[in-house]
């Protein structure tokens, strides 16, 4: 039994310090994914073979990879919501103090083109995709009482509104398209 029980340990050992202790000392590589340990990403969205998700800002991965970067050049300090319509990946950006939303697009995944969100009542909070078309949720303060607002859904790249009249308490988290 000491045999056996000094074979199995001397089997554990690699050099000097032994098995264990060599893979203790080992520093973790960072691929990217430290980011998304603490955090609920706001988005996952596959585009031109990568993998880009909302996590504070907007970040990238191969989708046969592992390794998650920032994407350089993106417009805005977060990514709040993306859809993908028309062959483009569209992004609702804003800026660290939320006061500036912007719905940029891009057609590679590198060059951003701003849009004309000015037709939106109040600021675009979500944007979605309904078959190839983009649909942004805007939602307008209409009164001083707190929560007291109303939201409203636009269709496409000059944000068309389809309803006449905003609707109160209208609240949209997602869009599904049944075919």
């Amino acid at each position: 039994l000491a045999l056996l029980t000094a074979v199995i340990l001397g089997a554990c050992s690699e050099g000097p310090v032994g098995l264990f202790e060599s893979l203790s000392l080992e520093t973790p590589i960072d691929t990217g994914t430290k980011a998304f340990e603490l955090s609920t990403p706001n988005f996952v969205i596959e585009f031109g073979g990568d993998y880009y998700a909302g996590v504070g800002g907007l970040w990238r991965r191969p989708v046969s990879g592992e390794t998650w970067s920032k994407v350089a050049g993106a417009p805005g300090d977060l990514a709040l919501s993306a859809a993908m319509a028309d062959g483009k990946l569209y992004v609702l950006f804003n800026d660290i103090d939320a006061v500036s939303p912007s719905i940029q697009h891009t057609a590679d995944g590198t060059n951003w083109i701003p849009l004309d969100t000015s037709t939106v009542a109040g600021s675009p909070l979500r944007i979605f995709s309904y078959g190839t078309n983009l649909v942004a949720y805007g939602k307008e303060v209409t009164a001083t009482e707190p929560y007291a607002s109303a939201g409203r859904l636009y269709i496409g790249e000059s944000f068309t509104a389809q309803d006449s009249a905003a609707r109160s308490g209208l609240d949209i988290y997602d869009l599904a398209d049944d075919g």
